[in-house]
């Protein structure tokens, strides 16, 4: 947030920096009545993963054996232990760079789009599959809420918007007065909402929509998935590049321009599945992992 402010981009992080992220979210159980409650608040863990290319590999070949027949749970033991822990979640929440989604068959940009939606398809089926088996086993039921924020959304292509139905990405806006598409955004339920992120996602990144579909099939139960829409506004400084800008409060500019109101959104909607989880994950079970792309 400091280099955002100072008009900075932070710098990028490398494989071998960070690999895993850790924090923990708190929503208050009731209103009234707090000093009654043991556990006044529903905790959820978070840990968001940087993978790699051999990562993906790994995680390839651990989904393809499960999905085979095979009933080895301790195939899992294969994977990096960064990853070991996303088997166990709750919630998985991807982020999807919009700056990639592209029609150019022929670009870079093109065959990353695709590259990243079988990384997202190919580790739904591997957790979708594994909670399958893992629920037999203990005889329980299985649930995954999956959502997906589409990040850097000012950069997408107006012209492929509108090629595939949609309204242009004027859509969101930072301050607290409307929003031109007021009633796709007006909360993360919205049945606009939803059809605006399902067909963009049809449309660039099919396989993992129709993971989340056949998921019956394997018996795990998925929510709905939900779509949030992130950006931070820029202005291009001396040099022509694009840097972040700063809302301007009676001529003072001192805070960050970006999607609040997708930021709030989202922690609503973290807060409702803390309601629905339990208060204690068995076996050290995690809640939320993100994956960045």
């Amino acid at each position: 947030m400091t280099s955002l402010k100072m008009g900075t981009w932070p710098s990028a992080t490398l494989k071998g920096t960070l690999s895993m992220y850790n924090f923990s979210f708190g929503f208050r159980k009731h209103l009234a009545g707090l000093e009654r409650l043991v556990n006044p608040y529903d905790v959820m863990n978070f840990s968001i993963y940087d993978i790699s290319g051999e990562d993906v590999q790994i995680i390839k070949q651990i989904s393809k054996s499960l999905s085979g027949g095979g009933s080895d749970l301790n195939l899992v033991e294969d994977l990096p232990s960064n990853l070991r822990t996303i088997l166990d979640c709750h919630v998985l929440v991807f982020l999807i760079d919009g700056s990639k989604i592209t029609v150019e068959a022929r670009s870079k940009r093109y065959e990353d789009m695709l590259d990243y939606d079988t990384v997202m398809a190919t580790l739904i089926s591997l957790v979708a599959t594994y909670k399958a088996q893992k629920a037999r086993q203990m005889k329980t039921a299985a649930r995954i809420y999956p959502a997906f924020v589409i990040t850097k959304f000012d950069l997408i292509d107006p012209k492929i918007l509108g090629a595939i139905g949609l309204s242009a990405q004027v859509a969101i806006s930072t301050s607290k007065g409307a929003r031109s598409l007021s009633s796709l955004f007006r909360d993360n339920e919205s049945k606009e909402r939803a059809e605006y992120g399902t067909k963009l996602m049809d449309k660039f990144f099919g396989h993992t929509l129709a993971q989340i579909r056949g998921s019956r099939l394997i018996d795990v139960d998925f929510d709905n998935a939900r779509y949030f829409f992130s950006q931070v506004k820029t202005e291009l400084n001396e040099d022509g590049l694009p840097i972040p800008t700063l809302k301007s409060d009676q001529g003072v500019s001192h805070e960050l321009n970006y999607s609040d109101t997708e930021y709030m959104e989202f922690i609503k909607y973290l807060g409702v599945i803390a309601k629905k989880s339990p208060d204690k994950n068995e076996e050290g079970e995690g809640d939320v992992a993100g994956l960045g792309g």
